[in-house]
């Protein structure tokens, strides 16, 4: 049977648990099983077999509003069932979704939420991560995880010794089963409370580099019109490249043969004017300003 609804508040962001609330605090043992439990404390407000018992660690929890229906963590003990949290959209840190159930679905395969979704809810029950949803016998909702043949360190509140400070190792045996229990944290939703998700994203905003490839597409252009203008602009490049050196070779070839570069180079020793004898045939060449050679006949 579902237990009164007991809503603690929203839960719409990640909620860390303390280290110590995934140190487990030693139980009883019967019949070579025993029973550790996550997310509690040593107390003497109640004692079990003139031992030490466990209390809830409200820390472990994520902080419920003040409106929430009083929780007696003493008078429940360990796991009593504190209520669930709606809308709740993310488990804790180190939690995962281990169960779910929505209203309309009714299969016996279901887990049983201590506390029913109605219409148009979706309760999930979060486990740390490793654990799976249970009931224990009284019927609260838990987490569990059975250790088997290992050896596992749990905090020891029986005998004397101060609360919360004892620790002893409790050995599990081939015929023994260690049985941790952890807080299960149940979140509810509506489809109203989720957030839109990325599947709703348009492909220009999950893929923001092709925009303009996009913006190309949308116009019409093809693959092979982008083919064909990424040769054309190739081609014009090279164009463009060789005609810049053509120009340079044409300017600096005029440049020269306006500075007299045009006369070839003389090899052999330079003769001048009065060093040459000509005869009664021989003509003299003079370099004219412009350049060009002038012939100067002389008479015998």
């Amino acid at each position: 049977m579902a237990a009164t609804r007991n809503v603690l508040g929203p839960l719409t962001t990640i909620f860390t648990p303390k280290p110590t609330c995934t140190t487990p605090v030693a139980g009883s043992c019967h019949d070579q099983n025993c029973v550790a439990w996550n997310g509690q404390v040593c107390t003497t407000l109640a004692k079990w077999n003139n031992s030490y018992s466990v209390m809830d660690q409200s820390s472990c929890w994520p902080a419920y509003t003040s409106g929430a229906v009083t929780i007696d963590v003493a008078v429940k003990g360990a796991l009593g069932g504190w209520g669930f949290y709606s809308p709740g959209l993310s488990c804790p840190a180190g939690y995962t979704s281990a169960c779910t159930k929505t209203a309309d679905t009714n299969s016996q395969n279901d887990f049983t939420f201590q506390f029913a979704p109605t219409a148009g809810e979706t309760a999930v029950g979060c486990c740390p991560t490793s654990f799976s949803c249970s009931l224990d016998q009284s019927g609260h909702n838990t987490c569990l995880r059975t250790a088997r043949s290992t050896f596992q360190d749990v905090v020891s509140c029986g005998g004397t010794a101060p609360p919360g400070t004892a620790a002893s190792t409790m050995v599990a045996t081939s015929t023994t089963h260690l049985h941790i229990l952890a807080p299960l944290i149940q979140i509810n939703w509506q489809a109203s409370d989720r957030p839109a998700t990325a599947t709703n994203m348009t492909a220009a905003e999950t893929r923001p580099a092709d925009s303009s490839d996009a913006q190309g597409r949308q116009a019409g252009l093809s693959t092979g019109a982008y083919a064909g203008i990424g040769v054309g602009a190739t081609i014009v490049s090279l164009l463009l490249l060789t005609g810049l050196v053509a120009g340079g070779f044409l300017l600096r070839r005029k440049r020269r043969k306006r500075d007299g570069g045009g006369v070839g180079s003389l090899t052999g020793p330079v003769k001048t004017n009065q060093d040459v004898r000509p005869g009664p045939e021989s003509t003299i060449h003079e370099l004219s300003e412009s350049g060009h050679t002038r012939q100067t006949h002389e008479l015998g």
